[in-house]
């Protein structure tokens, strides 16, 4: 009987623990390319409303000689049906003499499987002065449902260098399992640049049963920028 007791207590934790894994916390990190890096988890320190889930608050902060401003959102801040995540609100300044190079990264897992679907992203940003930086743009979702940044398959990509632009784009994907998203941003900024961005990535239904792979063009461009994103991982493992 005791045996059989704890057998059944051992099922009942590993259950739990496979549940916990499988919805991991959500996750936001900022690596400056000079070297300083914050990870900030969803309720964690430096969430400024740890109390609501999904909901990455982290504002008027200094890292290195950049101030910055960040939201990020995921589920069950952002309902279903459609499995989403979003940065919004976000404003970075460059108060320093120096160009700066800022990758910023959002995570999460455990979105609800789906049959075939779309993916879909929108872009916008806003640089001031015009021209004084450029910011890259990826779209990451991983069926291997990890919750590692810029991990998986990325559908989208683009790099804006503008005062004003805007995007937004649609493929489809395959039949997922559980999975998980991303969004990754890379922005070039010049001494005394302030950007202001917005990334947004959702998955819907596809009630076409359309091709699904990513198109060429949007390959093309995550090879482009990948190689940014390369780059400046390279540069960081130099400081």
């Amino acid at each position: 009987m005791n045996t059989n007791k704890r057998l059944i207590a051992i099922a009942v934790a590993l259950a739990w623990l496979l549940a916990s894994r499988a919805d991991a916390a959500f996750m936001m990190r900022l690596s400056l390319a000079s070297g300083p890096t914050a990870t900030i988890t969803d309720g964690g320190a430096g969430d400024n409303i740890p109390g609501t889930s999904g909901d990455i608050n982290y504002i008027n902060t200094a890292l290195g000689s950049l101030s910055v401003d960040f939201t990020a959102k995921s589920k069950p801040t952002i309902l279903p049906p459609a499995n989403h995540e979003s940065l919004t609100g976000v404003t970075i300044n460059n108060s320093g003499t120096t160009a700066e190079t800022l990758l910023v990264e959002i995570v999460d897992n455990g979105f609800a499987p789906t049959g075939a679907s779309f993916v879909q992203m929108s872009v916008a940003t806003i640089i001031n002065p015009t021209g004084a930086a450029s910011v890259d743009y990826f779209g990451f979702v991983d069926a291997g449902n990890t919750d590692s940044f810029s991990t998986g398959t990325s559908y989208y990509a683009g790099t804006y260098s503008g005062n004003s632009s805007a995007f937004t784009g649609f493929a489809p994907t395959p039949a997922l399992p559980t999975f998980s998203m991303g969004l990754t941003a890379i922005i070039r900024l010049a001494a005394g640049t302030q950007v202001q961005i917005s990334e947004d990535i959702l998955i819907t239904p596809n009630p076409s049963g359309g091709p699904l792979t990513p198109e060429p063009a949007s390959m093309a461009m995550w090879g482009f920028g990948l190689v940014g994103l390369v780059a400046l991982r390279r540069m960081r493992r130099k400081v």
